[in-house]
C-alpha cells in the first residue's frame, strides 16, 4: 500500500521488481538464458484513488526519462487490472508511441484524463476512465543501474487543469 503524500502533494508510489527469464533460441543451437529485468510503480494520486474524470498530469523533467536499454511504457487499468476501452484505442504510452511529443525545454508532460485534451494535444493523452478509479502501472525493460538501484525516480502525479 503506497505512503500517500498530503492533499496537494505529489504522488506516492508504491514499487514492485521482477525478474524476466526469458529463452532465446539459436539456429542449431540448445536454448540460453537471456535475462532482464522490469521495474513496475504502481501509480495513485495524492489524495487516495486516481478518480475518472479528473485530470491529471505526469511530467518528466528534461534528462529525467526512463533510461532503459529497451522500452518503457505507462499503461493504463481499472480497478480489476483490466484495459480501458477509449476512443483512440491507446492503452499505454511510452518511449514507442508514435507521435509523442516534448516540451520546449526536453522534458515530457503526459496527460491523463478521460475526455480528450483536444486533438492538438493527443500526441501525448493516456486516455483514463470518464468515471471510477484507475490505476497506472509504469514498466522499464532493461533499465539502467540508476532505476535498479532506485536512484532514479519516477515523477509523481499532479492535478492537472
Amino acid at each position: 500500500m503506497p505512503d500517500f503524500a498530503p492533499r496537494g502533494e505529489r504522488l506516492a508510489t508504491l514499487q514492485s521488481w521482477g525478474r524476466l527469464d526469458g529463452r532465446i533460441a539459436e539456429r542449431g543451437s540448445a536454448p540460453r538464458p537471456f535475462p532482464h529485468r522490469y521495474r513496475s510503480v504502481y501509480w495513485s494520486y495524492s489524495g487516495g484513488r486516481n478518480q475518472g474524470p479528473a485530470r491529471y498530469i505526469v511530467r518528466f523533467q528534461p534528462g529525467q526519462l526512463p533510461d532503459v536499454k529497451a522500452f518503457w511504457s505507462i499503461t493504463m487499468y481499472d480497478p480489476t487490472y483490466n484495459l480501458v476501452a477509449n476512443p483512440i484505442n491507446r492503452y499505454s504510452i511510452g518511449n514507442r508511441t508514435q507521435g509523442l511529443k516534448a516540451d520546449p525545454d526536453g522534458g515530457l508532460t503526459i496527460l491523463i484524463q478521460g475526455a480528450s485534451p483536444g486533438s492538438d494535444r493527443e500526441y501525448n493523452w493516456l486516455p483514463s476512465p470518464t468515471t471510477g478509479p484507475f490505476l497506472m502501472v509504469l514498466r522499464t525493460y532493461m533499465p539502467a543501474q540508476a532505476i535498479i538501484d532506485h536512484t532514479w525516480h519516477p515523477p509523481g502525479i499532479v492535478a492537472g487543469s
